[in-house]
């Protein structure tokens, strides 16, 4: 339910193959989440129903058909030339199909513009909350939401090279703007509404089509890039968002999960100021296996905070 005392809303696009995965962090959205919080949850026309079996009161659940103003169609199995998770989908308006993962950045925009709440933060599916989590969760210390920045890193990747190229021309940026290798991604990013709107306009402006159509006309996008670099470089920064490199979470990204002893050695890592784990699908982890260890990282956190506690800090 939305109400007038929600300051937060987490967004999750998700499909039935994470289904699994989002069952865990629905139910610790529900354990962990403040009152001010909503869950945002995107998902396929068809897969609305057994979503709807892992919401709780405060999920808002959606079809990706009610946060962008287009309706696109999926290319049948038979027809995609593409490997089977890469999906194709079409639009009578777009002379070229449209690849799943660029139609889910359309899906971040739209929900993100959607949002009852000026404060956004994306959570994945294989994101898992293990502490209480609310809007201050999502602030820097100088009480601004923060903004996931790290300073020239990656300016070598010949992916992120695509997608800095992209950024700057929907943006209408010179290609040697100082964001030239500086990352926006990761996960529990947060965003503001209004400067998700602010960059679909810019988007609008220079492109002179609908925000949506000029996205999905793309054959290379980071959504998180674009966001990042209209704050920081179109708008030249701005004074309600905070960059900062620090994580909230404890990723595998970072660790092994893969065996007894890697699975040991992350939940022991896990550190008591982050609010949350994601293990990432593409690790392909058992089920019960995948279960058990965020059972143990859960555990972990409910163990150091009682210690903290005992020690007043």
């Amino acid at each position: 339910m939305i109400d007038q005392s929600m300051t937060l809303t987490l967004i999750t696009p998700s499909y039935r193959g994470d289904f699994p995965l989002f069952e865990r962090l629905s139910k610790s959205v529900e354990r962990h989440a403040g009152p001010g919080v909503l869950h945002m949850v995107i998902v396929p026309p068809d897969d609305i129903e057994l979503f709807r079996t892992a919401c709780h009161a405060r999920t808002l659940l959606a079809s990706t058909e009610d946060v962008i103003p287009a309706r696109f169609h999926r290319v049948p199995t038979w027809l995609n030339p593409l490997r089977a998770r890469q999906d194709l989908f079409i639009h009578p308006g777009l002379w070229i199909p449209v690849r799943g993962w660029i139609l889910q950045q359309l899906v971040k925009f739209g929900a993100a513009i959607a949002a009852p709440t000026d404060s956004i933060a994306f959570v994945d599916s294989d994101v898992m909350f293990i502490r209480p989590v609310n809007e201050d969760s999502f602030k820097t210390p100088d009480g601004r939401l923060r903004l996931y920045y790290e300073k020239a890193v990656c300016g070598d990747l010949p992916s992120h090279q695509k997608w800095y190229e992209k950024t700057a021309k929907l943006l209408d940026l010179p290609s040697t703007d100082p964001f030239w290798g500086d990352n926006y991604i990761n996960d529990l990013i947060t965003w503001r509404r209004s400067h998700a709107q602010g960059t679909m306009d810019r988007v609008e402006t220079v492109t002179g089509k609908p925000w949506w159509k000029a996205l999905a006309a793309s054959t290379t996008l980071s959504e998180y890039t674009l966001y990042g670099v209209y704050v920081t470089n179109a708008l030249g920064g701005v004074d309600d968002q905070t960059p900062t490199d620090a994580l909230l979470h404890h990723s595998s990204w970072y660790g092994d999960v893969h065996t007894d002893a890697g699975r040991a050695a992350f939940v022991e890592a896990l550190s008591p100021d982050k609010v949350a784990v994601s293990i990432q699908s593409y690790e392909h982890l058992d089920v019960t296996v995948r279960n058990a260890l965020l059972d143990a990282l859960q555990a972990r956190a409910i163990e150091q905070d009682a210690v903290r506690l005992t020690q007043g800090t």
